[in-house]
């Protein structure tokens, strides 16, 4: 499962935009893997342009992750700016 909660979009010219999209997620790991669930959650930063046909296309994306879990144990916990 994978979600993008609470948008944050921005017009930046008439063909460009960004956004920021606050993101959770979790992976269930095959019968017999070591790890059995990762929970994770932070934010994309992503940049659009429209193309010559109108579309909206993404011309970057960077996730960052504030919380990482693997079978409730803490792998991972940023701050970010």
């Amino acid at each position: 499962m994978h979600e993008g909660h609470l948008s944050e979009l921005e017009l930046t010219a008439v063909d460009s935009a960004r956004g920021i999209w606050a993101m959770s997620d979790e992976i269930r790991f095959a019968p017999g893997s070591p790890k059995k669930v990762l929970r994770g959650s932070g934010w994309y930063y992503e940049e659009y342009r429209r193309s010559e046909g109108g579309d909206w296309r993404f011309s970057s994306l960077t996730l960052k992750r504030q919380l990482v879990e693997v079978d409730g144990e803490l792998i991972v916990r940023a701050a970010y700016d």
